[in-house]
């Protein structure tokens, strides 16, 4: 019987217990500064205190969980009952009749017992913020909005004589300010609400919309909202050629506009400035500059940039029409409300632009990039959807909710267009703004690094927020940038991913499939999401909405919550969710092309448990249809292909259901036009798996080329030490700990010639070929036949010549500091499988462990010196390094004072495992560096600055 390694933790870890009656309800996610849980359910105590979770009223409930605030009112200002059969409350906090602009508070109620409940609610505030007396008056404060905005004119200055509850595209506006309860900049801190008046600055000249919170006592700007959601990116609308709409016919002639089961029209501005009429009906000034979209036929294919503004109406009838099949909601408030939609205009906004405005959509023409108007279908889906979530969850846009604002928008965009297009996942659904040439303003949900957004929390390019003050500049805190991790994870979700993220976590998650992923997100963002939700309050709205839909121990749940660690958002999923058989209908995962060459291709998947047949599909990527074929197995070689042309493949199959699963996400590949690799320098080279005497070196594959030259030194040596690898990486051994080491990849390529063997992979014995694979064997070219190979002649060829390609870049990497400090010399690393002797020592995580008839035993750490000092008394006498807040939740500030440009920073565990390893550049002085722990379990820590500093700090949930 194989021996298991069983540690045993012989250190006390810190329990945190919360305040707020642990029998009533599971904390999922704390709260802030005087505010209750932001996550609960009640699941977990459901059979043992169920009366302390029936549901009588929203009133009640707040009181009974949260206590009573003086003068505290609960304003319920949505009910709705879904198809599963819950009931979801949404609340607004009121104090002294006054409403809390930051608060919304969601009650989720099945069968008379609530479930779950999240959201921001103020719980203990002091009495001198509830004051309910203002020294501003409306018309001082509202001169003080003015002076924020700086318009010349506003939407309820256009009419003279002006009138009371004045309203512009169905909407009331109005210069008096509304009072309410708000933060500085939204913060969820009870200490700084402050009374103020909310003003919806709604410009004429020049043309935007942003809420304004002036403090009602001096006068101060508390937070500026923009409400003008727009999305920077366009595409040529022209490529979907001619659609189906729905018209009115009006006398002799038709216009492109509907009041039946849906309610659209879309109007010409031809080219004035983005304004608001005289009767406050339309957008623009004079009246006789807008117009319907009309035409004496049926036909309104009218050509050259119009065809592209006419998408608009298509793209909105299709968006439309998705919201209400998949997700029964009619129009973007759920109440079928009329839209207007707006093209071909000028000014502020009006060019190279798109966007929502609260009740209706502008789609602007691109002048200054040189492209097509901003139209396209994921556009017009994208916008449509900032009105969804502006009925919903509304998130401020702004920082990490804003972020989130924008990336559901992208989310339902991919949606739209796999809807439409016949329910193909093709690599078009995952990019937004693909056919325009301004890279800025393009986003690849499959590869957000691609367009300069993060695809992990806190990862490369992602823009830091706390402490950011939005503009137009920052992008509003990033709402266009940091989107790119949530939009990352609805990828995942979809189609599975296998890696590691930019946080050193790997992962390996199978989709399954967009529908479902779709289902999801429809759901987290009308029943769970509020108006402050961060990233971590959208991991329990996807968690919560994917219980819902398919049960708490689901293999969707699972999926769920592994792609959001895969992106960086919490830990894995750590329940008992039955993933394995061929009935789950996931969508196949790891789908790749290798050993390209003029006129082949293989291609390889992950196998799904207990599916052995699979259909594939590929063609020419200008072809409309594809080649189909069953294939037996997770490979297939593609014989007969034409030189120099790209390829897609997809895959899908069978499940144990009978339904037919999603399809792969579309692999494309080209053929080579000379034998594969085109001497260009290797590109995508990284490390990674870096330990104190190993490294994995990766990089980006060439067509055609199989085999590499890896080359590595430690950046001291002179010389490099050679590896030739097959395949694009290759793991790295025998490194001396503390170390920085420098790599570079490189290959050998054809310039030219006719070599009938170029790019064709060599014989491998063991692998089962198919009839018409080539091999090379020996220095021949071999083809296989129904009864055997057949020699088709010698490699080489007239005019061939093989040369070197440019080496990469060169990279570096240092290994982990060995901090074994003598204990551990001599002692091997336990080896999973091995069976040892009793009297045995290992090394395991920096532990030493014995084997004895009981097992394993704990018997030191390598790291004595380390360990002595740390729970000796100098601990934290380092004047030089400094760690806060301590205790810890999510971000941990480290300061410390350098007389170097570069800094190592380790975060250690009790157990001398290294579960934190920068190298940050420093400068001479003062530093701090912000490192979120939110994912590390609760307990003990160790912050090391190098080999010296050392500063104890406590992680708590």
């Amino acid at each position: 019987m194989k021996k298991k390694l069983n540690i045993l933790i012989v250190f006390t870890m810190m329990m945190i217990i919360s305040s707020y009656g642990q029998e009533k309800y599971n904390i999922i996610q704390n709260g802030g500064n005087g505010m209750a849980p932001r996550a609960i359910d009640f699941e977990a105590t459901q059979n043992i205190a169920k009366k302390s979770s029936s549901f009588s009223s929203p009133e009640n409930f707040m009181s009974e969980n949260f206590g009573a605030v003086s003068g505290q009112g609960v304003i319920t200002t949505e009910i709705v009952k879904d198809e599963l059969g819950f009931t979801h409350y949404r609340l607004q906090q009121s104090i002294n009749g006054i409403p809390v602009e930051s608060s919304m508070y969601l009650i989720h109620v099945k069968n008379g017992q609530v479930t779950s409940a999240n959201g921001e609610w103020f719980t203990a505030t002091p009495a001198k913020s509830f004051a309910k007396s203002n020294s501003l008056s409306s018309a001082q404060a509202l001169q003080k909005a003015k002076d924020v905005i700086k318009a010349k004119s506003y939407v309820w200055e256009a009419r003279t004589p002006r009138t009371k509850n004045e309203t512009f595209n169905g909407e009331k506006v109005s210069d008096e300010g509304e009072l309410v309860y708000i933060t500085a900049n939204n913060e969820m801190n009870a200490d700084a609400l402050r009374l103020a008046y909310k003003f919806d600055m709604y410009s004429v000249e020049p043309f935007g919309r942003k809420e304004v919170f002036v403090d009602a006592a001096n006068g101060d700007i508390l937070f500026v909202e923009e409400k003008i959601h727009h999305i920077d990116g366009t595409t040529d609308t022209g490529y979907y050629g001619p659609k189906n709409i729905t018209i009115t016919q009006t006398g002799g002639r038709y216009e492109m506009r509907q009041s039946g089961d849906r309610k659209l029209v879309l109007y010409d501005m031809q080219g004035a400035e983005l304004q608001v009429n005289a009767s406050q009906t339309a957008l623009i000034e004079p009246i006789n500059s807008r117009s319907i979209y009309s035409s004496q036929s049926k036909d309104f294919r009218i050509g050259g940039e119009q065809n592209h503004r006419t998408a608009v109406y298509w793209g909105a009838e299709r968006s439309w029409d998705m919201f209400k099949t998949e997700f029964n909601r009619s129009s973007y408030d759920n109440k079928g409300s009329n839209i207007n939609m707006y093209v071909n205009g000028t000014g502020r906004y009006g060019d190279d632009n798109a966007f929502w405005a609260g009740t209706w959509m502008y789609y602007g023409n691109a002048k200054q990039l040189q492209g097509t108007p901003v139209t396209a279908l994921d556009v017009v889906g994208h916008e449509m959807t900032h009105g969804v979530t502006q009925e919903t969850g509304a998130m401020v846009y702004q920082g990490e909710s804003g972020a989130l604002n924008e990336s559901y928008s992208d989310m339902f965009g991919s949606l739209v267009e796999y809807y439409t297009f016949n329910k193909v996942v093709d690599a078009k659904v995952w990019k937004l703004a693909d056919k325009h040439p301004d890279p800025r303003l393009k986003r690849d949900l499959s590869n957000p690094k691609l367009h300069k957004q993060p695809d992990t929390y806190g990862g490369t390019n992602w823009l830091q927020t706390q402490g950011c003050q939005p503009s137009d500049q920052n992008d509003f805190c990033g709402v266009h940038i940091n989107s790119g991790v949530m939009n990352h994870w609805f990828y995942i979700v979809s189609q599975g991913a296998k890696g590691s993220n930019d946080s050193g976590t790997a992962y390996d998650v199978e989709g399954i499939g967009i529908e479902k992923a779709g289902k999801i997100a429809y759901r987290s963002l009308t029943k769970y999401l509020t108006r402050s939700s961060q990233y971590t309050d959208a991991r329990n709205a996807v968690i919560n909405a994917a219980k819902d839909l398919y049960g708490a121990n689901s293999c969707e749940v699972k999926v769920v919550t592994n792609a959001l660690n895969a992106v960086g958002v919490g830990a894995k999923f750590t329940g008992n969710a039955n993933c394995d058989g061929g009935g789950d209908c996931l969508a196949i995962s790891g789908v790749t092309a290798s050993n390209i060459t003029k006129n082949s291709a293989t291609i390889n998947w992950n196998a799904v448990t207990g599916i052995s047949t699979y259909t594939f599909e590929y063609k020419k990527s200008t072809d409309a249809s594809y080649t189909t074929s069953s294939v037996t197995g997770t490979s297939k070689t593609l014989d007969g292909l034409t030189v120099d042309t790209t390829y897609e493949v997809r895959l899908k199959y069978t499940c144990t259901s009978d339904e037919a699963a999603p399809y792969s996400t579309v692999v494309t590949f080209t053929t080579t036009a000379d034998g594969g690799g085109d001497c260009k320098a290797v590109v995508g080279v990284h490390s990674s798996n870096i330990t104190i005497n190993s490294a994995t070196v990766s990089w980006t594959g060439i067509n055609g080329i199989s085999s590499y030259v890896l080359e590595y030194k430690k950046t001291t040596d002179n010389s490099y030490t050679t590896n030739t690898v097959s395949g694009v990486s290759r793991n790295l051994s025998g490194l001396a700990a503390n170390t920085k080491y420098e790599a570079r990849v490189k290959y050998t390529c054809s310039t030219g010639g006719t070599d009938p063997c170029a790019g064709v992979p060599a014989h491998q014995s063991g692998v089962a070929y198919n009839v018409g694979d080539k091999v090379t064997y020996q220095g021949n070219l071999y083809e296989k036949t129904a009864s055997s190979w057949k020699n088709i002649g010698p490699c080489g060829g007239s005019g061939g010549n093989q040369v070197d390609a440019p080496y990469s870049a060169v990279i570096t990497f240092t290994t982990l500091e060995d901090t074994a400090g003598g204990n551990c010399d001599n002692i091997p690393e336990y080896q999973a499988g091995t069976n040892y002797p009793i009297g045995t020592k290992v090394k395991y995580f920096g532990i030493i462990y014995q084997y004895t008839a009981i097992g394993w035993v704990s018997i030191g750490s390598c790291d004595s010196v380390f360990f002595a000092s740390t729970f000796g008394n100098g601990i934290n006498n380092s004047t030089r390094l400094n760690v806060y807040p301590n205790p810890a939740s999510n971000d941990l500030n480290v300061s410390f004072n350098s007389l170097d440009t570069v800094s190592q920073i380790r975060i250690v565990n009790i157990l001398g495992k290294v579960v934190y390893n920068k190298e940050v550049k420093s400068t001479l002085g003062s530093n701090t560096l912000k490192i979120d722990v939110s994912r590390l379990n609760p307990g003990i820590y160790f912050v090391k600055r190098g080999s010296q500093d050392i500063k104890k700090v406590i992680i708590k949930k």
